[in-house]
């Protein structure tokens, strides 16, 4: 047999059931419990207390359910002081007036909105689905709020609330989520999170740790003067339009690895006081990072941005965009505007891909890898870039700092600067790249590499630019010793081994022997030498070989 108490809550529950069956038929009848601004049709339960029969009473007729205005003074919610049991609400009524009938199908199109409510016990609407659009704002929650997969097409909004923690793991949000100027003392966990509209988590909201793992969010995602004091996480986030995070935004830890953003992501003076991983995200639009501090070196491996990249006057310690891809312009820096590097910084471009490279000469840090590292052009929206008044020895300068030696960095250049006019300046740095190229053979024991880069050098500048006519001082030194070996041995006047009357023979005779493949006249190789000024034109000639395969090799782009 039941008990006593079995039988209250049985007679209670039945009661409960025939009130619940009599407003709905009442709902039937009428068809809405009450016009926006008319009387309440739907009564409120008889166990809900007096703060929440006036929240119904004012949510029931379409009214923003203001407590703090029904007090005369509104309490900061960050602060446990005058939260009482005159602004009390309890997740029962919550859940009524959300899920449960009669009064979830009373409330009017414009939602519950309530203003200054004190949760002090856990509120868990897991997996409910809401119809109309919720606002709990300026409330203070002692417990955790879990609304993990709930599903509801219009707007969720704890704008200006205090909350001991949030769970929104895989809700479904259709319209906007609104946490504007909120504070959540323990995790913020979005992680799956299906959000329709915007994202608003800005102007002075502040959280722990916050997780948007996998996230989708329809439109923007504003952080705008957010902090975050924990870790951000956004790895594998989906944002549709832009992503704001900056102008007084203060983060630790950021990770948006793999995340996918479809308009531009915006730190405008933004402070991350810790890590930022942006590896393999992709954004669509601009990356505007001028002006913000940045703790540690920024991980930005196989970041893919759709237009341009800005660390005008930031301050970094550092930036790794090895395999970047950037469509436009990397900007690091106009006049007046350059970032600040501390120290033992590094920027990281190996593989990296942009269209424009926007600098100025106090631009880079010390440290800096270029290993493959292409661009179209210099100048950009910060100005153009007057390479001639910069000159070859800056670029020669800037180049040099890029360790280990690899040549591509200097060739790279070299095309670009031709391209844009600039012919001598682009020998001088294909120069300056072999001169590193035989300082290293020889550093690292490389003998037969060293002595032929030395031999082409000094013979043909390694054949680059007017480099060319050091070949001239070689010839013009061989012929001018040829003429004195001739001169000294007595043997400049000679007999033809044909028989012919005596030659003088000297300057031209020298000259004839060196080039190996014009001949200025016949009678030069009848003459017969003696001693050691044979020997000596015997070097005279193979030099004339030599100095002519270098040319030709030079000239054909094969000491290049």
């Amino acid at each position: 047999m039941p008990t006593h108490g079995q039988k209250q809550w049985t007679l209670r529950g039945a009661v409960l059931t025939l009130f619940t069956l009599t407003q709905c038929a009442s709902i039937a009848v009428h068809g809405q419990a009450a016009l926006s601004g008319g009387p309440c049709l739907i009564e409120a339960h008889q166990s809900w207390s007096d703060v929440e029969k006036w929240v119904w009473n004012r949510l029931c007729i379409g009214e923003i359910a203001d407590l703090g205005q029904r007090d005369g003074r509104s309490l900061d919610p960050a602060s446990a002081e005058g939260w009482d049991d005159r602004r009390l609400l309890s997740l029962r009524f919550l859940e009524s007036v959300l899920l449960l009938e009669p009064w979830g199908s009373a409330v009017p199109r414009q939602g519950v909105r309530i203003n200054g409510a004190f949760f002090d016990a856990p509120i868990d609407l897991t997996g409910g689905r809401i119809e109309h659009q919720l606002w709990l704002d300026a409330s203070r929650f002692d417990g955790p709020v879990t609304l993990a997969s709930i599903e509801t097409r219009s707007h969720v909004s704890f704008e200006g609330s205090h909350i001991a923690e949030v769970d929104l793991r895989h809700a479904n949000v259709g319209g906007q989520l609104n946490m504007t100027g909120a504070q959540v003392s323990g995790t913020l966990n979005m992680d799956g999170v299906t959000i329709g509209g915007e994202l608003y988590m800005r102007e002075g909201a502040e959280f722990a740790d916050v997780n948007l793992r996998g996230a989708n969010v329809g439109d923007q995602l504003d952080m705008t003067g957010a902090k975050v004091s924990g870790t951000l996480i956004m790895a594998s986030a989906t944002i549709g339009g832009d992503l704001f995070m900056g102008e007084g935004a203060a983060f630790a830890d950021v990770l948006l690895r793999g995340a996918e953003i479809g308009g531009q992501l915006s730190m405008i003076g933004a402070k991350v006081s810790g890590t930022l991983d942006m590896g393999t995200a992709t954004i669509g639009g601009d990356l505007f990072m001028r002006r913000g501090r940045f703790g540690k070196e920024i991980n930005g491996l196989f970041v893919r941005i759709g237009r341009s990249l800005d660390f005008r006057a930031a301050e970094l310690s550092g930036l790794d965009l090895t395999g970047a891809h950037i469509e436009d312009e990397l900007g690091l820096a106009s006049p007046g505007r350059e970032p600040t590097w501390q120290g033992g910084a590094r920027l990281i471009l190996r593989n990296a891909a942009v269209d424009t490279l926007q600098d100025t000469p106090d631009a880079w840090p010390q440290e800096i890898d270029l290993d493959g590292f292409v661009y179209r052009t210099l100048g950009g929206l910060g100005g153009n870039i007057n390479v001639a008044a910069r000159g070859s020895e800056w670029y020669v300068s800037w180049l040099a700092r890029d360790e280990p030696y690899t040549p591509q960095p200097y060739e790279q250049l070299a095309s670009v600067l031709r391209r844009m006019g600039h012919g001598e300046e682009a020998n001088d740095v294909l120069y300056a790249g072999r001169e590193r190229a035989r300082a290293l053979a020889i550093e690292h024991d490389y003998y037969w590499s060293w002595t032929g880069q030395t031999t082409l050098k000094y013979t043909i500048g390694y054949g680059i630019g007017s480099r060319y006519f050091r070949s001239l001082y070689w010839v013009l030194g061989l012929v001018l010793m040829g003429t004195l070996f001739l001169r000294l041995s007595g043997q400049h006047r000679v007999t033809a081994q044909d028989g012919n009357s005596p030659m003088q023979i000297g300057f031209f005779y020298s000259l004839d022997m060196l080039l190996p493949v014009i001949h200025l006249r016949q009678r030069h190789y009848d003459v017969d030498l003696q001693g050691i000024v044979r020997y000596y034109f015997y070097f005279h000639q193979i030099m004339g070989y030599v100095l002519a395969s270098f040319l030709i090799a030079g000239l054909s782009g094969l000491t290049k």
